[in-house]
């Protein structure tokens, strides 16, 4: 302890107990022990929050590192079914299409054969008509 400590507390002492001390006092032992003891306290409570702060910050550090990882899982995760959902539905687009397609097709084909079957039937009533025109101006020569 230092010399104006002591005096200090020589004097604090002596106005509120009215007592007189002196720098010898086996007292200031006493005093000198508890301030040892004390220090030697503080010094071990400082290391413990040392330890404990660098504990917490080392545990702050891993949740981030957690936390950073799920979301990163997260986000693959939730790209992962957005792309599956766009691959069903353009999946699902196609087989529409490729069904609307076989649809037209099969209306195109059985337009084509009533076309064919109609020209077929003109041509049929063709023959027919030249073939009676031809007996008709037959008929007429042969007047």
């Amino acid at each position: 302890m230092k010399q104006e400590d002591i005096r200090r507390l020589i004097g604090e002492i002596a106005e509120r107990h009215g007592v007189l001390l002196e720098a010898s006092d086996p007292i200031f032992i006493a005093v000198t022990i508890n301030e040892l003891v004390l220090e030697r306290f503080v010094r071990q409570v400082e290391t413990a929050l040392e330890v404990a702060q660098d504990q917490m910050t080392a545990q702050a550090l891993q949740q981030r590192e957690t936390a950073k990882v799920l979301a990163e899982q997260a986000i693959v995760g939730g790209a992962g079914y957005v792309a599956n959902t766009a691959r069903a539905a353009i999946d699902e687009l196609r087989a529409a299409a490729a069904d609307e397609r076989a649809a037209l097709r099969q209306v195109a084909d059985a337009s084509r054969r009533e076309s064919q079957g109609v020209l077929w039937s003109v041509a049929l009533l063709l023959a027919v008509a030249a073939g009676l025109g031809g007996f008709w101006l037959g008929a007429f020569e042969l007047r």
